[in-house]
Formats: C-alpha cells, structure tokens, sequence
C-alpha cells in the first residue's frame, strides 16, 4: 500500500496533463444542453430534483479535434503524449485515467519499436468497455463521421480490449464495420500518429441510435413478454430483497432475466420481445434500443444513493415510455433493497 502511495505520488508529479495544446487545432465543437426544457414528473420527488437538475446543468459535445506533430498513444490507457511527459487532456476516456509510468520508462529506455502512422482516428480509449459507453460514446463515432462524409479508409485505433468484446465483435463480423480500416492496439503497442483526429459524438443524438440498431437482425415472434432484469451479487448493485421482489413478479408474469452470461445476440433478441422491462440501473439497460420504441413500457429501478440519468435521457431521446422507481441506499456490498409495495404500485401503473 506503502510502495502504492509513493509510485502514484511520483507519477502525478511526472505527468503534465495539458488542455488546449499548441499543437491542437479545433475543427468543429457543437455543445448544447439537449434536455434543458425537460421537466421530469414522476411520484417521487427527490428523483424529479435530481433529474431536473441534470437535464440543466449537463453540457453535450459533439467535436473534432486535431492534434499535429508526432502524437504518441500509449499502450495502457491509449492517451495521447506530446514530447517528453505532457498528456492531452482531450484524449483521455476519463479524467481519473493515467497513463502507467513504468511502462512509459521502459519504452523510453529500451528504445521500443513503435508504429507510424501518418493520420488516424483515436476511436477508443477505455470508454468501449463499458456495454452502455461503447454504444453511446464510441459507436456514435461512426455516424458522425459519415454525417461529415470522412474519408472512408482513414484508419482508426481501437484497444485490443475493446475489439474482442462479444458486442464488437458481432458488429465487425456481421455489419459494414468490418470494411472499416481498424488498426487494433494491444496492451504492448506503441503508436506514433502524426496528424491525430480525436472525435466525440452526442451521446445521445437519435439519429445515430437508429442508425446502430438497423444494423442488426431482430427476432420477434409477435408476443411481448413481461421482463425484469436482475443483477447478481458478483455484478454488484443487486436486490438484498430479491426473494421478495421475485414473488411480486411472478404473480404478474414477469420473466426474471440476467444479462451477464447472455450472448450478445440473445440479448437483442430478449429485448426485442418485451413488451414491458423493469430493471435495475445497469449498463444492460442499454438494451432496450432493440427493443419496439414505440410499444416497450420501461422501469428502471435506482438506489437512493445513485440517481443517475442517463437511461431518462436515453428514453427521452428515443420517444420509449419511461418510469422510475426509487429504492433504499446502497451498503457497503454494493447492495440494496426495492419496498415490493412500490413495484405492485409501479406494475398496476403500467398496467392501467
């Protein structure tokens, strides 16, 4: 722990992390606040505090950016390093993330080989491993590039993490992504790019939603189901009082699903078949876009401790029915109870 404190200590006072390099061009920066005039109005009020409260305060980006003159991605978080020790604040997946010091040492002492690239497209930090990320963070990517008619073979950096997960995979074996020009960086890969694109796309622009979800095959058989989906003890997150949740739904008929060992095509096609989904906060909730917008009633329930917005926005977006419940506060396993008397109340809601 000792030898921990020290190496992070060294590390934060090696790095220079830096916005607004001189070597960074701004080609484009959309930035709005898509869901300002929302007002949410659900039974509990401190859930309409909070989400009325995000709905104001949350900026969305959508922007090209370049970066000129040799432009070294790391292996271990794929962030950006200009000259000896600067990091580029805008490649970073996420403000906590750092590079390792050791390995950037080593690379440096050792004179690695490192990849040349003449252009490319950042196209994944970290963000692609997170199951909601990769759809409304990373994927995205794609139709703004098309939006802005990109050169189609211009190549784009993707982690090795990311480019084997199951979601990827089906979308690069089974869709048009395939013919795009990936160059796949692993944990031991250093890439030097000298003219480096670095994209975000809105999050949550329906457009491109549409876009990703016309790419798959659906299966519906014209019945809709009743689904809860459920998270386990390992996931985190899950019902202490799941037994008595379990009896509320089957009494109304609600499969009991758990996405965590679902291949990604039985997931859409769970989610394509239901009818009515409630669910804990999770990034399986990502989901519900194969589901029928038009038709699907959605619940997410959210730990006291945990009001999050982003699958309001997300229903929001997409014109899905959306409800809220709200729980009990998360302990210190990362568990929490649901009152069955506010989900009876929630299920006669969807079914009046």
């Amino acid at each position: 722990m000792f030898f921990n404190k020290i190496y992070s200590e060294i590390g934060r006072l090696f790095w220079k992390p830096r916005w607004d390099h001189p070597s960074l061009s701004k080609i484009s920066h959309d930035i709005s606040k898509p869901f300002e005039n929302c007002i949410a109005d659900f039974d509990d009020a401190e859930i309409n505090a909070s989400f009325n409260n995000d709905n104001k305060e949350w900026y969305h980006h959508e922007q090209i950016y370049i970066l000129h003159k040799k432009n070294l991605i790391e292996p271990s978080k794929k962030i950006c390093i200009k000259g000896f020790r600067t990091l580029i604040l805008e490649s970073f997946s996420s403000g906590k993330d750092k590079p390792s010091l050791y390995k950037y040492l080593i690379f440096k002492l050792t004179f690695k080989k490192k990849t040349k690239i003449d252009k490319a497209i950042l196209f994944d930090g970290t963000l692609g491993l997170n199951y909601f990320h990769f759809f409304s963070d990373i994927l995205n990517k794609i139709w703004l590039l098309e939006k802005l008619d990109f050169e189609e073979d211009i190549p784009l950096i993707i982690p090795k993490e990311t480019f084997e997960k199951t979601y990827f995979q089906y979308f690069y074996n089974n869709t048009e992504l395939k013919n795009k020009n990936w160059i796949v960086q692993d944990s031991n890969s250093w890439i030097e790019v000298n003219s480096l694109h670095l994209i975000k796309a809105f999050p949550y622009e329906k457009t491109y939603w549409k876009k990703t979800v016309n790419l798959i095959n659906k299966v519906h058989d014209g019945v809709y189901k009743n689904i809860f989906l459920s998270r386990s003890m390992k996931a985190g997150r899950y019902l202490k009082n799941m037994d008595t949740i379990a009896a509320v739904l089957r009494r109304h008929h609600f499969e009991i699903i758990d996405t965590e060992n679902m291949s990604f095509e039985n997931q859409v096609d769970t989610f394509a078949q239901a009818g009515v989904i409630i669910s804990i906060h999770g990034a399986g909730n990502t989901n519900i876009i194969f589901s029928d917008w038009e038709k699907i009633r959605f619940v997410e329930i959210l730990p006291s401790n945990r009001l999050t917005a982003h699958y309001y926005w997300l229903t929001q977006s997409l014109g899905i029915s959306y409800d809220v419940i709200k729980g009990g506060a998360l302990d210190e396993n990362n568990a929490f109870e649901l009152s069955p008397e506010l989900l009876e109340k929630a299920i006669q809601k969807i079914n009046k």
